[in-house]
């Protein structure tokens, strides 16, 4: 949530930062059944703090098996998640995603291409929209959500630091 969160902050808010750097922005969701959805709508009428599942499977956060393990073992790991906040999310994705000309500030949108909790596409579709100078997109094929927690991180790292380092002071 993350990442949407601080597009949506540049958008709106248009804070004076320098740069900013997202990793798997939650543009777009991944297959939210469209049952699913109609029924945390309707849940949330009614009982708006009612605890459903994340729907998040946790094999889609990194290739590395030690990283999963440790997420599922993590007590401060919620997998669920209040029906207000699901539809929430479901509506700030399109929401924040229509606003990329809005942004004023460079931003690195970071997105595995094998990211099945939020798909690639967001990613790609906002960095065309943007129009502030030195916005730039990296895909990293083969690797999932957590692009950070993935075998190849340290190239990741300095990536970001290579694009950091071109921004104007």
């Amino acid at each position: 949530m993350g990442g949407l969160v601080t597009l949506a902050f540049l958008s709106a808010r248009k804070p004076r930062v320098a740069s900013a750097v997202t990793s798997g922005a939650a543009l777009s969701i991944g297959a939210v059944s469209r049952f699913r959805v109609a029924l945390a709508r309707a849940a949330r009428r009614i009982a708006p703090r009612l605890a459903i599942g994340s729907g998040i499977d946790p094999e889609g956060l990194s290739r590395d098996p030690e990283v999963v393990r440790r997420y599922l073992a993590d007590p401060l790991i919620f997998r669920t998640m209040t029906t207000s906040l699901g539809c929430e999310l479901l509506a700030a994705a399109p929401r924040t995603a229509a606003l990329a000309g809005d942004v004023e500030v460079p931003v690195l949108l970071l997105h595995g291409e094998a990211d099945p909790i939020c798909p690639v596409e967001g990613s790609r579709a906002f960095h065309a929209g943007l129009r502030a100078p030195g916005a730039a997109l990296r895909i990293y094929s083969q690797l999932r959500h957590e692009i950070f927690n993935e075998p190849e991180r340290e190239a990741v790292w300095q990536d970001v630091l290579h694009w950091l380092e071109e921004q104007p002071e």
